[in-house]
């Protein structure tokens, strides 16, 4: 992500991934505004598919996803 990022969404997750795909997919509309945008999906070590949902989404349609994956749920 480029250091210009002047607003960060954060998006937190576990076992969420039936939703997940649905939420991120609704930001879409950020892509056209003028500024720089991220957003930051942190996975609280989902035993689900959300990773994968979230790494699809990213490689698909949000690149601008950055993802952050605890290796254990720390509540």
């Amino acid at each position: 992500m480029s250091k210009d990022i002047l607003l960060t969404i954060c998006v937190p997750t576990f076992n969420r991934a039936d939703t997940l795909r649905e939420t991120l997919l609704s930001l879409e509309f950020i892509k056209s505004w003028p500024f720089a945008v991220e957003i930051l999906v942190a996975d609280d070590a989902s035993p689900d598919h959300s990773w994968q949902v979230m790494q699809e989404v990213q490689q698909q349609s949000l690149p601008m996803i950055r993802p952050l994956r605890h290796e254990k749920n720390i509540g």
